[in-house]
């Protein structure tokens, strides 16, 4: 089997695991989120620790589940190779959210409103 058509069969469940993640995340960052700031700090500090600490959550999870995914078995070699494997996808997680997914999001969002100032 090749290489690409093994990521395109287990990509639609590490898909799936992420929503889920996301789902059962999100309460526990934001308890966290707030007690490391005030709700007086600024915006920007309050979106950047909320992504840090849901990209740190979901990063240790799906550093071993994904792998499991990926390898079709479940086994002790994702555990035994955490601390190697997860530096690299945080860093890659926290990039991809910082400077691609909030942007968008926010935009998105802009534009909604604008939208409904509208109307």
């Amino acid at each position: 089997m090749t290489t690409w058509k093994h990521t395109f069969e287990v990509m639609p469940a590490i898909w799936l695991v992420v929503v889920v993640l996301v789902l059962l995340t999100h309460e526990p960052a934001s308890k966290l989120t707030a007690k490391l700031i005030r709700k007086e700090d600024s915006f920007n500090s309050h979106m950047i620790v909320s992504c840090l600490v849901n990209v740190i959550m979901m990063s240790v999870i799906l550093t071993v589940v994904a792998s499991w995914i990926g390898m079709r078995n479940i086994s002790l070699l994702p555990i035994e190779q955490f601390f190697y494997k997860w530096p690299r996808n945080f860093s890659i997680s926290f990039f991809v959210e910082l400077c691609i997914a909030q942007p968008f999001a926010r935009f998105l969002l802009y534009k909604k409103h604008l939208l409904l100032d509208k109307k």
